[in-house]
C-alpha cells in the first residue's frame, strides 16, 4: 500500500509539474498567434493541459520539457483551416493524433519530422479533415515507415510517404537497376562520354522508378508473372508515352472552346505554360520533372504528383472546370467574377468556385440567377445557414448541387464527383459569412 501511495504521489506531482511548466509556455504562444487572429486564455490553456495529461497517460508515453503543445501551436497557427472558434477542439485534436502516431512510427523519426509531415498532409491533402489525417494520411505514413523508412529519409519527411508508398524500387535490387541507368546513360551522352555527374545519374535513377511506377499504377504488371526490371522500366515507360497522348488529346479537345473570362494567370497557364510542358517534357530521361508550377489553383489541388502525372491530373480538372463553366452565358460568368471582386483578372483565385458557389447560394434560397440579391435575401440566407448544422448544410448543398448536374449537365457523375469536393470548403465559407454576415458570393 505505501508503494503504491508513493506512485499515486509520484504521479500527482509529475503531473503537476507538468501543468506548471505547461501552462506559461502555451499562454507565450499568444505573441506569435495574434497576429493571424488566435488566442488562448488562461482556462483554454489549462483545458489542453488536461488534455495533454490525458492523452499520455492514454498512449503511456512521459513527456520532458517544454512538451510539444507549443510546437504543435507554431506549426498550425497559420494554417487557412483554424480560425478562433475551433482553435482549442482544432489543438486538442491534434494533440491526439501526434501522440497516437508517436506509438505508431519508428523512434528515430523526430518530432519535427512528424508535425511537418502533419501539417503538410493537413493543409495540402486533407484540406482541414482532421479525421482523413488521422485515418488515411498519417495511417499509410505509419505503414509505409514499418514498412522501411529508406525513401522517407532522401527526402527528409516532406511529402515521403507518397513517394515512398507508391515506389516499387524496393521490387528490385540495385543490380538489377544500374545496367538500366547504365544503357539510359549511354543514350544520355549518345556514347561520347563514359561518365555522368551524380545528380545527372540520379536523375536518371529517378527515371527509371518513375517508369516502373507508371507500369503498376496501369494495373497490368500485378497480373502477370514478374516482370525483370529491364521489362517493367519498357512496358512503363510504353505507359507514359500513352498517357502523354491521351493528355494531350484531352488537352486538344478542351483548348478550342477554353475561356479565361480575362483572368490573366488562368490564361497564361493554360494557353502558354501547358504547352509549353508538352513541348519540352522529356519522357526518356525526366520523365518526373514537372517543369511548369500551374499556377493556376483547381478546386481540387494537384499535389504529390510530379511529371505527366501531375500535369494529366492538372488538364483533366481544367477541363471538368471547362464544361462547367461553359454551359453558362459568358457574360454572366463575367458579371459574378466582377461583383465579387472588380480586379479578379489580376489575381490568382479559382473561377470555377466562385460561380459554382453563387449559383448554389442562389439554388438555397430559390432566386432566379439573373436577379440581384437584395437585403432580404442575405437575411434569408443568414437564416437558413444558422438553422443547420455543419454536416446537415453540406448535405442540403451538395443535393443541390446533384440537382444542377442533373438538370444542366446530363447527370454527368464525374464533374458532380469533382465538384462535389469544394462543398466541405464552401460550407466552412458559408458558415463564416453568416456570423459576420457577409456574403461575398451572393
Amino acid at each position: 500500500m505505501r508503494k503504491e501511495g508513493i506512485l499515486v504521489e509520484e504521479k500527482n506531482w509529475m503531473e503537476l509539474l507538468l501543468e506548471q511548466n505547461q501552462i506559461p509556455k502555451v499562454l507565450e504562444m499568444n505573441q506569435k498567434t495574434e497576429s493571424f487572429g488566435l488566442i488562448l486564455s488562461e482556462e483554454d490553456a489549462k483545458a489542453l493541459v488536461e488534455n495533454q495529461k490525458k492523452e499520455l497517460r492514454k498512449q503511456q508515453r512521459v513527456e520532458f520539457g517544454e512538451g510539444i503543445l507549443p510546437k504543435i501551436i507554431f506549426t498550425f497557427c497559420d494554417s487557412a483551416y483554424i480560425n478562433q472558434e475551433d482553435y482549442v477542439d482544432t489543438l486538442m485534436r491534434l494533440q491526439e493524433i501526434f501522440y497516437l502516431y508517436q506509438n505508431e512510427i519508428p523512434e528515430e523519426i523526430s518530432d519535427e519530422e512528424l508535425l511537418q509531415f502533419m501539417r503538410e498532409q493537413y493543409e495540402d491533402v486533407c484540406r482541414g479533415d482532421l479525421e482523413y489525417l488521422e485515418s488515411t494520411c498519417l495511417y499509410r505514413f505509419a505503414c509505409v515507415l514499418r514498412a522501411g523508412k529508406q525513401d522517407y529519409q532522401k527526402v527528409h519527411g516532406y511529402g515521403g510517404y507518397a513517394r515512398g508508398g507508391k515506389s516499387v524500387g524496393r521490387d528490385y535490387k540495385m543490380e538489377e537497376l544500374i545496367p538500366i541507368v547504365a544503357k539510359l546513360a549511354e543514350k544520355y551522352t549518345s556514347k561520347e562520354r563514359t561518365s555522368v555527374s551524380y545528380e545527372v545519374a540520379r536523375q536518371l535513377m529517378g527515371a527509371v522508378l518513375y517508369c516502373i511506377n507508371q507500369g503498376k499504377s496501369c494495373g497490368q504488371l500485378a497480373s502477370q508473372k514478374r516482370l525483370t526490371a529491364q521489362e517493367a522500366y519498357q512496358y512503363g515507360y510504353e505507359c507514359l508515352v500513352e498517357k502523354v497522348k491521351r493528355t494531350q488529346e484531352l488537352y486538344n479537345q478542351m483548348i478550342p472552346d477554353f475561356c479565361a473570362y480575362g483572368n490573366e494567370n488562368y490564361q497564361a497557364t493554360v494557353e502558354r505554360a501547358i504547352p509549353e510542358f508538352f513541348r519540352y517534357y522529356d519522357a526518356r530521361f525526366a520523365p518526373q520533372e514537372t517543369m511548369i508550377t500551374m499556377d493556376y489553383p483547381t478546386i481540387c489541388p494537384v499535389v504529390e504528383l510530379s511529371g505527366i502525372d501531375a500535369i494529366a491530373q492538372y488538364v483533366e480538372f481544367i477541363s471538368y472546370e471547362q464544361k462547367f463553366l461553359s454551359a453558362l452565358p459568358r457574360e454572366y460568368v463575367s458579371r459574378v467574377l466582377q461583383q465579387f471582386q472588380s480586379d479578379y483578372r489580376e489575381h490568382f483565385f479559382n473561377i470555377c468556385n466562385i460561380v459554382l458557389r453563387h449559383i448554389l447560394c442562389h439554388m438555397l434560397i430559390e432566386k432566379p440567377l439573373g436577379e440581384e440579391a437584395t437585403e432580404k435575401d442575405i437575411a434569408t440566407i443568414r437564416t437558413i445557414i444558422l438553422q443547420h448544422g455543419a454536416k446537415e448544410l453540406e448535405k442540403k448543398i451538395s443535393e443541390l448541387l446533384h440537382s444542377l448536374i442533373c438538370r444542366k449537365y446530363d447527370a454527368d457523375l464525374s464533374l458532380e464527383n469533382y465538384l462535389q469536393k469544394d462543398m466541405k470548403d464552401f460550407v466552412v465559407e458559408l458558415k463564416v459569412a453568416a456570423e459576420y454576415n457577409s456574403f461575398r458570393m451572393l
